[in-house]
């Protein structure tokens, strides 16, 4: 059987504030700082979460995280913006609907391509999920 590589000294830290009726009152707000140093490169995210009653059965939950990444391989940088919005609707005896929209866009610069060149990559991806949650 293979042995798997080690993975070096590995850096993750994270902290967060977590403040409650900062914009409306019932809401709760989520700012959060995450560094990673890893043998694949660092990378430093920065997340804003809200979460907003708009009335006794329906959420709001912005959040957006703005993420900037150094890869150790090729000496790329990367920065990447996710926001997302999910919307909760609770009704009687414990049911529940989520949905939620997102989308993560990136750009990926190369110091040097082919001959030379510095090189640019752009990507977008987005999603959507539904779910239903019935509490027993």
């Amino acid at each position: 059987m293979a042995e798997i590589p080690a993975s070096g000294t590995q850096t993750f830290i994270y902290t967060s504030l977590v403040g409650s009726s900062v914009i409306k009152n019932g809401d709760t707000a989520i700012f959060s700082l995450q560094r990673s140093d890893t043998r694949n490169g660092t990378s430093d995210t920065l997340m804003f979460d809200f979460r907003f009653p708009t009335s006794e059965r329906l959420r709001l939950n912005p959040r957006l995280a703005l993420s900037s990444r150094r890869h150790g391989g090729d000496g790329s940088e990367e920065w990447i913006a996710a926001p997302m919005l999910r919307l909760a609707f609770r009704w009687p005896r414990h049911h529940q609907l989520e949905l939620e929209l997102g989308a993560r866009l990136s750009t990926r610069d190369f110091s040097e391509g082919p001959l030379g060149l510095e090189q640019r990559q752009e990507s977008s991806e987005y999603f959507y999920n539904a779910g239903y949650w019935w509490d027993f």
